[in-house]
């Protein structure tokens, strides 16, 4: 194996709470793939210790400490994964007139910029669990000699090959969504490019700042966008083929892990919503009689389980501040009773079922030419997972949220009629596939590590990068594809 590149898969789940990671590999091409989940929080227990709050602290000296919130921090910054996507061009594509994440909460710095070095940052830890930790690729053996010698320097030379899949919002496959993909795929970019240098866990935040820039200059000089504002999405394509990473929707490694557990039954029709801090992602789709999937409809919509927060606190309150309130409420004893927490959970809910019945009856009903929803999908499970999924089920709960969701009526809403069609929600645990998976007890957390494992699921056997097709055409966009200067906030 001397001199050989040994190939790793990562599948990046950057979330708006927490970020998790899966990594697959072949120990031997005879082999069958392994999948492990990287222990990110080296401060946490168990199989918590995989899950990384998505949160910087800049301490007294200006340094950055990535995934704890410090007492004497003298800023931290939250929720910036959301507060990227939501930037000035997503708000005039939904008409929204003010930021539901104010990027002036993040000064001095940006949203996009605190996500570059905050990914950077898990980059290197998750190559440096697999390197010191996992060691895929090394032999063992304990003859002593000139074979140990000769085993050593064949360790010596093996490299390592990465190809890294970030999951981005459903939405960012939408024409009118190209920006928000191309920004996503150019902070993960930038944030790998920032990983490879030596020493820069020790640098202070200003010269983070001084460096992402220089990699954005090297981008513009790349695609000489001094003299031209458009990338061509050939050459950008062709350079994160390169670089072997791609964006991949989340839903659709959530549906790669629910189809793969070969549970759900061929030829009917299914709903999945991946309910996260910032986002819901909601997806009809169908499980064919080869065991693929194809999508009746998805989306992604701005609503919640941080909408509690709001609803609750208020909307002007410090995201930190945010966080850390709705965490410590969600786990009081009895606080699904609590006429606050009810009124909140309730309107989170509510807009998450208007929002699922108006992707049914716009976008998947009228496929059928039978017109009959009653009786083609009443049989139709839900399955629920993300963090969004485990907030305390408010007590009484009119709408029967995680037991059935409404999605067809034939205009009578008032009562439980044989014209109403509900969708039933199913236990997500109950789903498990046959790959070795580890930690062997994963399924503890299956709510939260589904995407990234379907991320890596996604992953052909040959570990090539897998770019999207994409779902527009220049003609399609306002103004054209250039790239975002991260520091500045705005595009070029």
């Amino acid at each position: 194996m001397s001199g050989s590149t040994f190939p790793i898969s990562i599948g990046l789940d950057f979330g708006t709470y927490q970020t998790k990671a899966c990594v697959r590999f072949k120990r031997a091409a005879n082999m069958p793939a392994e999948y492990h989940f990287v222990p990110l929080n080296p401060l946490a227990d168990g199989l918590d210790a995989h899950l990384l709050p998505s949160v910087i602290s800049e301490t007294a000296d200006e340094h950055f400490i990535y995934g704890r919130q410090l007492d004497d921090a003298r800023f931290t910054f939250s929720f910036f994964k959301i507060a990227s996507a939501e930037d000035e061009e997503f708000r005039l594509d939904i008409k929204a007139s003010q930021p539901k994440y104010d990027p002036s909460r993040f000064k001095p710095y940006t949203p996009e910029f605190l996500a570059v070095v905050y990914l950077a940052d898990v980059i290197r830890k998750i190559k440096g669990y697999i390197v010191n930790d996992l060691k895929p690729g090394k032999q063992k053996t304990e003859r002593k000699g000139f074979l140990a010698r000769f085993q050593a320097s064949q360790d010596e030379s093996l490299t390592y090959e990465w190809t890294i899949q970030m999951g981005v919002p459903t939405e960012y496959q939408q024409r009118y969504n190209a920006l928000r993909k191309r920004k996503f795929q150019q902070i993960l970019y930038m944030a790998l490019e920032l990983s490879e240098i030596t020493g820069i866990e020790t640098w202070t935040a200003g010269e983070l700042q001084l460096e992402v820039d220089r990699i954005f200059e090297n981008l513009l000089t790349a695609f000489n966008l001094k003299s031209v504002r458009e990338v061509d999405q050939r050459d950008w394509n062709a350079l994160l083929d390169t670089k072997r990473i791609s964006v991949f929707p989340e839903t659709a490694a959530g549906l790669h892990f629910l189809v793969r557990t070969n549970k759900l039954t061929k030829d009917k029709y299914y709903l999945a919503l991946d309910i996260g801090g910032g986002s819901t992602d909601v997806s009809f789709f169908k499980v064919e009689a080869n065991n693929t999937f194809t999508y009746l409809a998805s989306k992604s919509v701005m609503v919640a389980s941080n909408d509690i927060g709001l609803q609750m606190f208020g909307a002007d309150m410090r995201l930190t501040d945010l966080r850390e309130k709705l965490l410590k409420n969600l786990s009081k004893p009895g606080i699904q009773r609590s006429k606050t927490y009810t009124k909140a959970f309730n309107w989170v809910q509510q807009n998450i079922n208007r929002q699922v019945y108006r992707m049914f009856n716009s976008q998947v009903y009228f496929r059928s030419q039978k017109l009959n929803a009653t009786a083609i999908y009443k049989d139709t499970y839900c399955y629920i997972y993300g963090g969004g999924a485990l907030m305390p089920i408010a007590d009484p709960n009119p709408e029967r949220y995680l037991q059935r969701i409404l999605i067809h009526d034939n205009g009578v809403r008032d009562s439980f009629t044989a014209e109403q069609t509900h969708v039933h929600v199913q236990p997500i645990r109950e789903l498990q596939i046959s790959e070795s998976v580890h930690p062997a007890n994963w399924q503890q957390k299956m709510d939260f590590l589904i995407v990234p494992l379907g991320l890596s699921l996604a992953m052909s056997d040959e570990i090539t990068t897998q770019l999207t097709e994409d779902f527009y055409r220049k003609e399609d966009l306002k103004t054209p594809t250039g790239l975002f200067d991260v520091s500045a906030a705005r595009w070029v």
